[in-house]
């Protein structure tokens, strides 16, 4: 009898949604932030407008899944979203509140610090 394949994760299946636009099988992912690298160099090079879309689509992403327990998927999705970029301050405080809140709820106390700094810096 053969083996299964293992189901996607919740952020696997959102990658495949957005860096792939359509399914793929997992030993054809590569590691969540090398994915999400790809998802990020290619946008940008696009327009600022599709700069500012695809940073909100990463960071809404990264919401849903910190909701459904996946903090570490999260960060990820936020991560990227940073580093796609942003204009508007009040999108890029978001991100780093929920970085902020991720990483607490992950025990990463030095980074959740780090982002709700960055969060505060922006809110002056």
């Amino acid at each position: 009898m053969a083996s299964e394949p293992c189901p996607l994760t919740g952020a696997e299946r959102a990658v495949c949604r957005l860096v792939h636009c359509g399914p793929r099988p997992q030993a054809m992912l590569k590691p969540l932030p090398l994915e999400l690298q790809v998802y990020v160099d290619k946008t940008r090079t696009k327009q600022k407008h599709r700069m500012e879309a695809s940073c909100l689509e990463l960071a809404l992403e990264g919401e849903r899944l910190c909701k459904a327990g996946d903090f570490k998927g999260g960060t990820a999705f936020f991560e990227a979203a940073v580093k796609v970029g942003t204009e508007d301050l009040k999108t890029l405080s978001a991100i780093y509140s929920q970085l902020g809140n991720a990483y607490f709820y992950l025990k990463e106390y030095g980074k959740a610090l780090e982002y709700h700094r960055h969060d505060l810096t922006l809110a002056r």
